[in-house]
């Protein structure tokens, strides 16, 4: 963690995870890599085949690469143009 000090600010940058291997993280979550095959189930529309017993969000399932806010500045362009998709095709609008 990396602390940074200002007269009127405290900056602090911590990334906990960041240096993990990617299975590393999804082993962590309960899945694998592997797991994210179900997104071709989704994307043929068997949704909820897909998303049974998956221990992760289901934006995963969706096509989402990581999950941020639906309009954040930080988010990564692709997740934000797959959010109406995901939301048409559930059935949430």
């Amino acid at each position: 963690m990396v602390i940074e000090r200002s007269r009127w600010t405290v900056s602090l940058d911590w990334h906990p995870i960041f240096d993990w291997e990617i299975e590393r993280v999804w082993d962590t979550l309960g899945t694998s890599s592997m797991d994210l095959d179900r997104r071709k189930l989704f994307h043929q529309g068997d949704y909820w085949k897909a998303l049974e017993n998956f221990p992760v969000y289901w934006a995963y399932i969706a096509g989402n690469s990581r999950l941020s806010c639906s309009r954040c500045v930080l988010a990564y362009m692709g997740d934000l143009r797959q959010v109406p998709y995901t939301i048409r095709s559930l059935g949430l609008s």
